[in-house]
C-alpha cells in the first residue's frame, strides 16, 4: 500500500497546482473541516497557500488520486515547507498503522516497525 508523507521539517501540504489537479480529477474542496476523506481542506482560503487533508488523514494519504498526482508532479506537488514522498508499506490494514510527525517530518509506523 502506498502512503504520501512529508519528508522534511515543516509540514504536510500540497501545492496549489497539485490540489487543483486533485480537484479536477474528482476530489472536492472545502473551506471548512469535515469528515469526508474526498475533501481537500483549505485552511487559509479557497485557493490558499497550502492544501492539507481533513481529519481522516489515512484515507487522504492513501487516496489513489493524491498518490497519482504526487507521483506525476514530483517536487511540483510539494506545498509550502513540504517535501512529499510516497512510501510503500507491506500491509493493507487501515487500523494497523499511523503517521508519526515530529516538527512536520513524518514517518509511517506501526507498533514495531517504521518506514520513511
Amino acid at each position: 500500500m502506498k502512503v504520501v508523507i512529508n519528508d522534511c521539517f515543516g509540514g504536510f501540504s500540497l501545492s496549489d497546482k497539485a490540489a487543483k489537479i486533485c480537484i479536477d480529477r474528482g476530489m472536492r474542496c472545502s473551506e471548512s473541516d469535515n469528515d469526508n476523506p474526498d475533501f481537500i481542506y483549505t485552511p487559509k482560503s479557497y485557493w490558499g497557500e497550502y492544501f492539507a487533508p481533513n481529519h481522516d488523514e489515512k484515507s487522504f494519504r492513501t487516496n489513489p488520486i493524491v498518490i497519482q498526482v504526487v507521483e506525476e508532479l514530483g517536487k511540483e506537488a510539494d506545498g509550502t515547507h513540504a517535501k512529499l514522498i510516497i512510501v510503500e508499506i507491506p500491509f493493507d490494514s487501515t487500523d494497523g498503522w499511523y503517521i508519526h510527525e515530529y516538527d512536520g517530518r513524518e514517518t509511517v509506523e506501526e507498533n514495531h516497525r517504521s518506514w520513511g
